[in-house]
């Protein structure tokens, strides 16, 4: 019984399988980037939104002095200029 292997297409064979493994390793390298780099975005967008809200905080808080403060400089600027 003879076994003739065509050496020349089994190496053809090797060689496209070691190709199909390098892609694959490539995608998966670039998966796993892909992963961290949404998961900084992720946080980056978490922290926007908590700076939102604290900046919202603020800008009511001086919104309430504001008013409070008008409250009394208007009446006191219309006896003042006499308006």
């Amino acid at each position: 019984m003879t076994t003739d292997f065509p050496s020349k297409e089994l190496l053809e064979v090797i060689r496209s399988q070691a190709r199909m493994e390098e892609k694959l390793d490539s995608f998966l390298k670039n998966s796993t980037s892909m992963q961290s780099k949404l998961t900084s975005i992720e946080t980056d967008v978490a922290e926007l939104k908590a700076a939102r809200k604290a900046d919202k905080a603020v800008f009511a808080t001086l919104s309430a002095l504001f008013g409070t403060a008008m409250a009394f400089i208007v009446p006191f600027a219309r006896k003042y200029f006499g308006i």
